[in-house]
């Protein structure tokens, strides 16, 4: 009775030995494999294709807040939209819808007021991004896409772009392109002034293209991107340091007999003082783990060959 019991407490330990080795390996895994990806990318899309109508007008906008860590890869956002709908060049705050999303996706693309208001109306639409990053980021100025082939059908009441006429490809920022076409219309595009891009959260706009077209028509639309760049914090302090002291002692002896000495001055420095602390390197108790969970297991194997 007394060796099964022995032999099944052999065996417990020897199971929990394979435990703690699959937990040390474990964790050594998600060390080597670096911090997590970050979150799958959102799309905000609204205030497109509608209105056709002549007469009609919109007044759409998104707020956007990113928040995103390099180092550890969490990520999140805040997301505003609001969208009215009425009658051109009226105040249409009675006729509003707005809501807010929190999520842990990251917003790269805003998407608005595009094809709308293709008859003639008015249209007022606005998105401003903020990313707020910790980490390694350096912002550059956003490159802009805007006010190209617009205002092309006759009389123009106003053009008012913020920078004019400036066609880049794939940009950052683009927005009322081949719009405003129909006579007689008013066209007010700009960017925010400090609007950067950042190759660790880019993010695009696209707004107010291909829209009212129809003779008298007013365009009113406005785009920032500001990226805000935290610095990680320091790691944490793991080293040794080094230190001095000093001491006196006294002392008497008489012949022939055990002596002490006298006037001994001494002094102690970092090293000496850690290994006085009997303090065991955080590695040495790992392979302590490993090689006690190997022995158990070997034991446990000798046990069940018997």
């Amino acid at each position: 009775m007394s060796t099964t019991a022995g032999k099944q407490n052999t065996t417990g330990r020897a199971r929990m030995a394979v435990v703690i080795v699959i937990g040390a390996a474990a964790v050594l895994l998600a060390i080597l494999t670096g911090p997590a990806s970050p979150a799958t990318a959102a799309t905000v899309a609204q205030c497109s294709s509608v209105d056709d109508t002549p007469g009609l007008g919109i007044e759409c906008d998104v707020t956007v807040v990113n928040t995103v860590d390099v180092a550890t890869g969490a990520t999140s956002s805040s997301v505003t939209v609001k969208e009215c709908h009425g009658a051109a060049n009226t105040d249409l705050t009675g006729s509003c819808t707005q809501s807010t999303t929190l999520s842990t996706e990251l917003v790269t693309a805003v998407s608005q007021c595009n094809f709308s208001i293709t008859s003639g109306g008015s249209m007022h639409c606005s998105v401003t991004i903020e990313n707020d990053i910790t980490g390694v980021a350096t912002p550059v100025a956003a490159s802009v896409n805007q006010c190209n082939g617009s205002l092309g059908g006759g009389t123009v009441v106003l053009r008012a772009c913020s920078p004019d006429g400036l066609s880049t490809t794939n940009a950052d920022i683009t927005q009322c392109n081949d719009s405003d076409n129909g006579g007689g219309s008013s066209l007010t595009c700009t960017v925010g002034g400090g609007s950067t891009s950042d190759s660790e959260l880019l993010v695009t706009i696209n707004q107010c293209n291909n829209s009212a077209n129809g003779g008298g028509s007013l365009i009113v639309c406005s785009a920032s991107i500001l990226n805000n760049v935290t610095a990680p914090a320091p790691p944490a302090d793991t080293g040794t340091g080094a230190g001095t002291g000093t001491g006196t002692g006294t002392g008497s002896g008489t012949v022939g007999g055990s002596s002490s000495v006298a006037g001994r001055s001494g002094a102690s420095s970092g090293p000496d003082s850690l290994a006085q602390t009997g303090t065991t390197p955080p590695f040495l108790s790992a392979i302590a783990v490993v090689v006690v969970g190997s022995i158990l297991m070997a034991r446990a194997w000798r046990v069940r060959q018997a």
